[in-house]
C-alpha cells in the first residue's frame, strides 16, 4: 500500500486553504489560461475557437491549429499530432479534429 496521499492531506489541504480555496484557485487559473490561449493563436497565426461559453471546460482552453505539411485534417492526423508533442515536448495536449 502507498500511504503518500495519506500523510500529505493534511499539508494539501493547508495549501489549497492559503490559495483561496477552488475560488482562488479558479480565478489564477482561468487568466493564465486565457492569456496562453492568445499568446498561442499569436505564436500560430491562428484563432480562438468559438464555443459558447457554457461549453467551455473550466480548467481547459481551445484554439485552432495551423494546417500543417504532411498532416491532413483528420482525427488520425490529430492523434499523431498529440503523440509527437508528448514524445519531443514531454507535454500533454488534448487535439481533435472536426468539420466546421
Amino acid at each position: 500500500i502507498y500511504h503518500t496521499s495519506y500523510l500529505c492531506t493534511q499539508e494539501a489541504l493547508q495549501f489549497h486553504k492559503d490559495c483561496g480555496g477552488m475560488k482562488g484557485i479558479k480565478d489564477h487559473t482561468e487568466s493564465l489560461l486565457d492569456w496562453a490561449q492568445q499568446m498561442l493563436c499569436h505564436a500560430l497565426g491562428t484563432s480562438i475557437l468559438p464555443i459558447p461559453p457554457s461549453l467551455q471546460a473550466p480548467f481547459m482552453r481551445v484554439l485552432r491549429l495551423p494546417e500543417m505539411k504532411g498532416y491532413p485534417v483528420k482525427q488520425e492526423s490529430a492523434e499523431s499530432i498529440g503523440e509527437q508533442i508528448i514524445k519531443e515536448h514531454n507535454c500533454v495536449v488534448a487535439i481533435t479534429c472536426f468539420s466546421g
